[in-house]
């Protein structure tokens, strides 16, 4: 069959990008945005599972005539058969699970169709199909690296005190980390979204071409003045995934207590997408739990502070780069503003313990000038590292 169309990229997705409803939505969404931006033709080929299903009105309605979709359902849902995966097989089981042989099929019968220049593969887990594209094309193929996802699962082996979870804690984390390098290895170019990431990936593959795109902002708000009112503390965030269920619960138990001793109006609200049971039971003075949170934007508009208690993980805290484009004051750990180019008491308050966090909060509560130029700087921190048109600068270099 003849080729009909010739298109620059092609952008290989784990999952939906709309709606946005995590941090890893919002990037795709984003990264995809910064290609259309900087005047590429764009086709995206997504999985969808029942974890993230495809919803086409979630999608923005200018997409109709702008951007072709293609998609396949895969099942990662746990059955039967994944425990020898996980106990026996040399793949790891995470990435293993997005594979289906009919979405690789699916893959290649583009190439039936479509020419295309480059092949962004957003996410380390689209790299299951890497082989597949490989054997299509000779174009170059690009991860888009949102985290190193190894490093994550180690982290959270270390807090497994169960001996045989932790040992397949171990061996899945030893198996992710070794594909992880070979593919990162494999690609012809990675776009990482976060320096911190980026040097870890340059020290392991010195001759790989990396380049730093992180979440990118279209606008920002005018600065904040601190309210009149009592401030309102709030996170936001996927509470499926573990470092944020553990930052919060250490947030609830060993710093808000403290703070509001000394403050009894102040109060704290914390949503997200799959809230575990546990804490929308949760019963204390001046919190409040989000099971759903439809509109992020929304929500963080009408709260003074955002708080990120994060001890674990990697990647880029893409709710720090919106409150800060949107002039809400942040307090945050040193481990959740790595990758980002911070200079603290300037743009940020950090703190990384209990006393830490109640003595920032009571600074913000006490000082206006404090909370007004938080808001102000971070404005600008935003402006100059952060702008769509810093991202097509880099992206063209």
């Amino acid at each position: 069959m003849e080729k009909t169309n010739h298109t620059d990229v092609l952008i290989i997705m784990p999952k939906p990008p709309y709606p946005m409803i995590d941090g890893g939505t919002v990037a795709m969404a984003n990264h995809l945005k910064l290609w259309q931006k900087a005047g590429f033709s764009v086709h995206i080929f997504f999985i969808h599972t029942s974890k993230h299903p495809f919803q086409p009105t979630a999608f923005p309605p200018e997409w109709e005539s702008g951007i072709n979709m293609f998609s396949e359902f895969v099942n990662t849902k746990f059955a039967l058969p994944d425990i020898f995966t996980i106990l026996f097989s040399a793949q790891s089981y995470q990435a293993s699970r997005f594979y289906t042989k009919k979405a690789a099929d699916s893959i290649k019968q583009l190439w039936t169709l479509h020419t295309y220049k480059y092949i962004v593969m957003d996410g380390l887990f689209s790299s299951v199909y890497l082989s597949d594209i490989h054997g299509c094309t000779v174009a170059p193929v690009i991860l888009r690296s949102h985290n190193i996802e190894h490093r994550i699962w180690q982290t959270l082996r270390e807090a497994i005190s169960n001996p045989l979870r932790r040992w397949v804690a171990l061996r899945e984390t030893e198996k992710l980390r070794s594909w992880e390098y070979h593919i990162f290895s494999s690609v012809d170019g990675i776009i990482s979204i976060s320096s911190e990431d980026a040097e870890i990936i340059s020290n392991h593959n010195p001759t790989q071409r990396i380049t730093t795109i992180p979440l990118l902002i279209e606008d920002t708000a005018n600065p904040k003045e601190k309210p009149m009112r009592a401030l309102q503390l709030f996170h936001l965030g996927a509470m499926d995934w573990h470092p944020n269920i553990e930052g919060v619960k250490w947030f609830l138990q060993d710093v808000f207590p403290g703070i509001y001793k000394m403050h009894p109006d102040i109060s704290f609200h914390f949503g997200g997408k799959s809230m575990p049971t546990s804490f929308l039971d949760t019963e204390s003075e001046g919190v409040y739990c989000y099971a759903n949170v439809p509109d992020a934007k929304a929500f963080m508009k009408n709260l003074d502070v955002l708080v990120v208690p994060l001890h674990h993980g990697s990647g880029l805290r893409i709710k720090i780069i919106e409150a800060m484009a949107m002039g809400i004051p942040v307090v945050c750990t040193t481990k959740a503003a790595s990758g980002i180019p911070l200079q603290p008491e300037r743009d940020v308050l950090i703190a990384d313990s209990p006393q830490d966090f109640i003595n920032a909060i009571n600074r913000l509560y006490s000082d206006t000038s404090l909370y007004n130029s938080l808001s102000k700087n971070g404005i600008a921190f935003i402006q100059r590292n952060y702008s769509m048109q810093y991202g097509e600068n880099k992206l063209h270099a």
